[in-house]
């Protein structure tokens, strides 16, 4: 056969290949199917980490249901991160992304990288299994702040970060690379509190003397699980447009709006899967979660519930700044005495803080007393939204909290009494970030980006 005989059946090949292309794209029945049912696949999941993995019943429900999920993210708006942690070295935390890395879609597991080679390979649509991170965010460096934004963004499939594309100074221009993509992060302690809060967090334990597992061999592990993994991929093609329109019915009463967000996508494969799965996913949503939300308060979380408590303890309306601070630092089981190198904390502290939620001193009189100060009204927006489950706004100020309200004013501020507070570095207030879009210096003089 001559090399033109060669060239003709190379083209015949092609054109074959592209009809059935056409033809399975039009034409779903024709497409490749798992093997299995969504629900075996589950099972066998389960099966595969029980066999290496010391963790609860729910830790192993929720692991199948993300590893499942990795595999269909892109049927979702947002995608969580895995967040593996444990108080000490050797409690399996490493253990797990290697079990995962056979079973989740085209893995990429290290310890050591940069903004750049991790923002490379998200675009390549790799999976990132990140292992010692608590080493990263240690570190308050540039470049570990770009680490955390672009695994920040990545939560939703609309996040995006900068980067300046050109070469020699040149027609630079700035362009947006999608970072959305499945994550798995494990470490020692906890993480940000920004990337805990859009994670599935599994606290791992080190394991008894009379705790069994089969020991793990990766290439026996890697054969053992190829035709799961090629079934949950091949699942994800057929099921992506229905996870796209599914819309699952949460427990709402037991989920802040994040964790909900976060689970929905879980809940939605659960039930796709069998009605004992569903049930096994929103059980995971809420006890893991739970779990989460008895975890350290933010600073102005801390506050606000503390000034609650003083205004509760002392049953009044108002409070002069000085005295709340005094009441505040009187708190046994609180820091605030420790602030600036134990001298405590003050009231433009307390002033900075509370500004990040809408509240503000004002001029306010107290029997023959005017100072500035607080009502307790405005904090009433704040303790509803922010400490949710522990408060609940009463039908009227006047039946709840008794107070003699002829001898208290609150007076207009006058010009020079109204200043600005002064700046403190202890607080930082609740911040938003507008959009998904960061930008980045993921320059490391690669030019793999430029156009």
């Amino acid at each position: 056969m001559n090399q033109n005989d060669d060239n003709t059946q190379d083209k015949y090949k092609n054109e074959i290949n592209e009809i059935i292309k056409n033809i399975s794209d039009d034409m779903p029945e024709f497409k490749a199917k798992p093997s299995r049912s969504l629900q075996d696949l589950l099972d066998e999941v389960v099966l595969t980490t029980k066999k290496y993995l010391i963790m609860t019943e729910v830790q192993h429900d929720a692991l199948a249901l993300w590893i499942s999920g990795g595999h269909a993210h892109k049927a979702f708006d947002t995608f969580p991160r895995l967040s593996v942690q444990a108080p000490e070295k050797e409690s399996g935390k490493t253990r797990v992304l290697d079990v995962i890395y056979n079973l989740v879609p085209n893995p990429l597991m290290t310890a050591d990288f940069s903004v750049s080679s991790m923002a490379r390979s998200i675009v390549l649509d790799k999976t990132m299994l990140l292992d010692e991170v608590d080493a990263v965010f240690k570190s308050s460096s540039d470049e570990n702040r770009d680490k955390k934004a672009i695994i920040n963004a990545g939560f939703r499939a609309n996040g995006t970060f900068l980067r300046n594309t050109g070469s020699g100074g040149m027609d630079i221009t700035p362009k947006e690379f999608n970072v959305y993509s499945p994550i798995a992060l494990a470490g020692i302690g906890g993480l940000p509190d920004t990337i805990e809060s859009r994670s599935v967090i599994i606290h791992m334990k080190r394991k008894k003397d009379n705790d069994k597992v089969t020991r793990f061999f990766f290439k026996q592990t890697e054969k053992e699980t190829k035709l799961l993994r090629k079934d949950m991929e091949l699942w994800a093609v057929v099921a992506n447009q229905d996870l796209a329109f599914a819309r699952p019915d949460m427990p709402s009463e037991y989920l802040s709006d994040r964790a909900e967000e976060m689970w929905e996508p879980i809940v939605a494969i659960a039930d796709m899967a069998s009605e004992d799965w569903g049930k096994r996913a929103r059980t995971c949503a809420v006890e893991l979660s739970a779990q989460e939300e008895g975890e350290e308060d933010s600073t102005g979380t801390k506050l606000l519930r503390d000034i609650k408590s003083i205004f509760d303890d002392l049953n009044v309306t108002r409070l002069f700044s000085g005295e709340l601070v005094s009441k505040l630092k009187e708190i046994e089981t609180s820091d605030w005495n420790n602030w600036h190198r134990g001298n405590g904390l003050n009231q433009q502290d307390v002033a900075k803080t509370l500004k990040g939620y809408g509240i503000k001193p004002s001029q306010i009189r107290i029997g023959a007393e005017n100072k500035r100060g607080y009502e307790f009204q405005q904090f009433v927006d704040a303790f509803s939204r922010y400490l949710n489950k522990d408060f609940s706004e009463p039908v009227s100020l006047g039946s709840s909290i008794q107070e003699d309200t002829a001898d208290t004013e609150v007076l207009q501020d006058s010009g020079s009494n109204n200043t600005d507070v002064t700046d403190v570095t202890d607080v930082e207030p609740p911040v938003e970030n507008k959009g998904n879009v960061y930008e980045l210096d993921l320059d490391d003089d690669e030019d793999d980006f430029k156009e």
